[in-house]
């Protein structure tokens, strides 16, 4: 880094302060838009695991909120059998089937809800990951965007003036 800052101390020898300020803060600008963009990368991915993470959480939630659904299933059908005998009558066939469908779906819908947020999140978690990368190139963009600038701005304030003469002849051609 320091080779490369004598370097270009060198190739503007003679120039004027500002003329190297200038230059200077074109190195500086690129360097800062180059480390901006990563860092919005670096942000973007994290959020992306983040939302990823949320999603494993709801699934979770729902496989578990599907399992309570399933105990409350055996539970209404121990109720059901324990009022069929105490009543002398046995269990109706008929309520414990709708016992069971009704314990299933609820418990599938449990599942599908979870999937579905997880879905969502693992969807936001990609836009996120996609801005990020965008973020980053438009870093590298910008910054040789900088560096581009910077480098017209000095050899516009370095190059030999070609002022034309009335006679036609540049004054680089008249004075070499």
């Amino acid at each position: 880094m320091a080779t490369l800052a004598l370097t270009a101390l060198t190739a503007i020898k003679g120039a004027g302060l500002s003329t190297i300020l200038s230059a200077a803060g074109a190195g500086i600008g690129a360097v800062g838009a180059i480390q901006s963009g990563n860092a919005q990368n670096a942000a973007a991915q994290y959020q992306a695991a983040q939302l990823e993470a949320s999603g494993k959480a709801e699934r979770a939630s729902s496989q578990r909120e599907a399992e309570e659904q399933q105990r409350q299933t055996r539970l209404m059908h121990s109720r059901a059998r324990a009022v069929g005998a105490a009543s002398g009558g046995g269990i109706d066939l008929e309520l414990a089937g709708d016992i069971e469908a009704e314990g299933e779906y609820s418990a599938l819908t449990a599942l599908w809800e979870g999937a579905e947020a997880a879905k969502g999140r693992n969807a936001q978690a990609a836009a996120s990951r996609l801005e990020g990368k965008a973020a980053k190139k438009a870093g590298y963009l910008k910054g040789a965007s900088k560096v581009f600038s910077g480098a017209a701005s000095l050899y516009e304030s370095l190059a030999p003036s070609r002022t034309i003469l009335s006679n036609g002849q540049s004054l680089l051609e008249k004075y070499g």
